[in-house]
């Protein structure tokens, strides 16, 4: 298995980036890919996301959940970025990641 603390040393911020932008992705938050929007749609939220990433994982999981669910909040305002727990998966797979605590 890989140990994410040393795929976060050795990930550029290219590969970064694309790893996160995956997960965005996958989760879809607000249907974005699943109505054909182009795969780059997240980017804006990617770029804040790597940056509170490369923070370092020196928060907890809660701490990511709350920061991602206020990315999405920024961008797309709290009715269409919904409910807070919808983002608790994408959070552990970006924490799983980066090696962040529980």
């Amino acid at each position: 298995m890989v140990n994410p603390s040393k795929v976060m040393q050795t990930t550029t911020g290219n590969d970064l980036t694309e790893t996160v932008r995956l997960i965005v992705n996958r989760h879809d938050p607000i249907r974005l890919i699943a109505m054909g929007a182009p795969d780059d749609e997240y980017m804006p939220e990617v770029k804040v996301i790597v940056q509170i990433l490369q923070d370092g994982p020196k928060f907890g999981i809660d701490d990511l959940l709350t920061r991602l669910h206020e990315v999405f909040v920024q961008y797309f305002g709290p009715d269409t970025a919904g409910a807070r727990d919808k983002y608790r998966i994408m959070a552990q797979e970006l924490a799983e990641f980066i090696g962040a605590k529980n």
